[in-house]
């Protein structure tokens, strides 16, 4: 499991291996560490813990947990990103009661681009840490792919969303630097070739 915080990677894994950095028994354990501002070095920490399951049900107890949804949107060999925030990123939202996450990311593209999309295949969820309005928050962001037919972009300003581009699989990676890790690490498995 990979949980970010910042732009830090925490690498959760079950089995002790001797590149492990740290070894913990809790979830509370992380929150320590976490409020200490351990991990505000952007850079890869390996965790060993006892159990990935139950470890994370342990962090959803200390922090409060929110679900969002979001998409990885292509048109004709081009890939949308948005700027928001001073950063690159994806675009997405909070799941509503009684949504779907993949109702929430037709939903949420609509809303902050404009773009009526058809999703694809999931894509793997990524997890972060962090504060709003003084709560420490886990948040879970579901990803899908997903195709629109136009380039009509229109960027939802109330959502701090600067700009809206489409770009090339070269531009993306020329992006990634100016990009949160978490997003860094989903675009890093994704195929750029054209199906």
């Amino acid at each position: 499991m990979h949980l970010f915080i910042l732009n830090a990677h925490l690498h959760l894994t079950q089995s002790p291996e001797s590149n492990s950095r740290l070894t913990l028994s809790e979830g509370k354990e992380l929150l320590s560490l976490y409020e200490k501002n351990y991990f505000e070095h952007a850079e890869t920490y390996r965790i060993a813990v006892p159990n990935i399951a139950t470890f994370f049900e342990q962090l959803k107890a200390c922090f409060a947990y929110i679900e969002a949804a979001g998409a990885w949107i292509t048109y004709e060999q081009k890939y949308l990103m948005i700027y928001r925030l001073g950063y690159w990123d994806l675009p997405k939202g909070k799941i509503d009661p009684g949504e779907t996450p993949a109702e929430t990311a037709v939903r949420e593209i609509k809303e902050e681009c404009g773009l009526d999309i058809t999703l694809g295949k999931p894509l793997p969820s990524s997890y972060h840490l962090y504060q709003h309005k003084g709560k420490n928050v886990l948040k879970r962001t579901y990803w899908f792919e997903a195709k629109s037919e136009t380039d009509k972009v229109e960027p939802q300003e109330e959502e701090n969303i600067d700009e809206a581009r489409w770009l090339t699989p070269e531009q993306v990676k020329a992006f990634m630097p100016q990009t949160y890790a978490s997003i860094r690490h989903l675009l890093e498995g994704i195929d750029f070739e054209p199906k």
